[in-house]
């Protein structure tokens, strides 16, 4: 999904973006712009942009349904906490605060499975060098974050590989005393992620909301955590999993897509 200039042998670059999704989206809409008026161009324009955003929450959606059916018994707590607060309704964002082991689970998520695992590649600039723990890197050294091994670090989250959702949630609330998988998984610095708190609450309220209506069951006899794609955005391979209606009434909220009693 992530485009970048293409550059000569001299470091130049020349104006062409490497293939990839979006740009094949804006380029094939501006070939057809003819047949849009103004408002509607501008409409399918960023929808076409937007997709790279949709891209990063699909890969977190996948993973986060691989974990809850390799790991049962955090999806069960999870849906005491939303069957206690909620009381038969389908969460809002207004919710979130008052959920505080699905904010676990978000983040536990987000760090057993970070959808950018090496997070946006960065350049230094000419003429500057840069100093890190004692190392000198050199101008216009590209930087390649290892946010998977930042976030599978043995010394700051334990026993990394397992899913373990209660290592950010301690006596009824968040556990601030563990780092925020968070600080690394949108980036660093001048170049975090500017949309990063939109796709936070989006994501933790599509949690909330596949656990009100569904339980999540994996569709293998042996359950195994898929390999994962490789590229900027990491995808499982497969999503070996079956979403089952929790009752009637949840089959109902979904057929009508308002809040029900589930």
């Amino acid at each position: 999904m992530w485009c970048a200039d293409v550059q000569d042998r001299g470091g130049k670059t020349k104006g062409t973006a490497v293939p990839c999704a979006a740009a094949e989206l804006i380029e094939k809409l501006r070939k057809d712009s003819a047949k849009w008026a103004p408002a509607e161009y501008a409409a399918k324009e960023l929808a076409a942009k937007d997709a790279a955003g949709v891209a990063y929450q699909t890969s977190a959606a996948c993973w986060f349904l691989i974990a809850m059916a390799l790991y049962p018994s955090p999806q069960r707590k999870a849906q005491a906490e939303l069957d206690a607060v909620l009381a038969g309704r389908l969460p809002t964002f207004e919710d979130i605060p008052s959920l505080p082991y699905i904010q676990a689970l978000l983040l536990e998520s987000m760090r057993w499975a970070p959808v950018t695992p090496t997070g946006v590649h960065h350049r230094l600039l000419d003429g500057e060098d840069d100093e890190y723990g004692g190392y000198v890197i050199p101008s216009g050294a590209v930087i390649i974050p290892n946010i998977w091994a930042m976030l599978h670090d043995p010394a700051t989250y334990p026993e990394p590989e397992t899913f373990k959702p209660e290592r950010f949630f301690r006596d009824g609330g968040l556990n601030c005393k563990v780092m925020d998988p968070l600080l690394a998984a949108f980036g660093f610095g001048r170049r975090i992620c500017p949309g990063r708190y939109l796709a936070i609450d989006t994501l933790t309220l599509l949690i909330a909301s596949l656990l009100s209506v569904y339980n999540v069951e994996s569709t293998l006899p042996e359950p195994a955590r898929p390999k994962a794609t490789t590229g900027l955005i990491s995808y499982p391979e497969r999503v070996p999993v079956r979403l089952k209606p929790r009752s009637t009434a949840a089959v109902e909220a979904v057929r009508l897509g308002l809040p029900q009693n589930v």
